[in-house]
């Protein structure tokens, strides 16, 4: 893991050493421009909430089959019920951060 981290931080470093450059800065400038605008996009703003909706009724599904899968070919119980504890969380820190922000708005 610390090789990786170190390659992270190398290539981090690189990647800023580059854009500083001088013949760079423009272009750089308009990189910055233009990732604040996408960051600020309402449209886009909306399609990663969307996406974070689709994504968590998917692994909800696929949690729940994988458990039933694994019940039925007999994998050890803690497994099981580790498992069932991760989407009854799921489910529960979906209905707790709903209400936070219904009540928030």
């Amino acid at each position: 893991m610390s090789c990786g981290f170190i390659g992270a931080s190398i290539g981090a470093i690189y990647k800023n050493f580059c854009w500083l450059k001088s013949e760079n800065k423009p272009i750089y400038e308009k990189h910055l421009k233009d990732e604040k605008i996408n960051i600020n996009d309402e449209r886009k703003i909306m399609l990663r909430q969307k996406s974070g909706q689709i994504t968590y009724a998917i692994m909800f599904v696929v949690l729940t089959i994988l458990n039933i899968v694994f019940t039925f070919i007999g994998v050890e119980t803690w497994i099981i019920f580790t498992l069932w504890g991760v989407i009854a969380f799921k489910y529960i820190c979906g209905v707790v951060i709903f209400y936070y922000l219904s009540k928030k708005m």
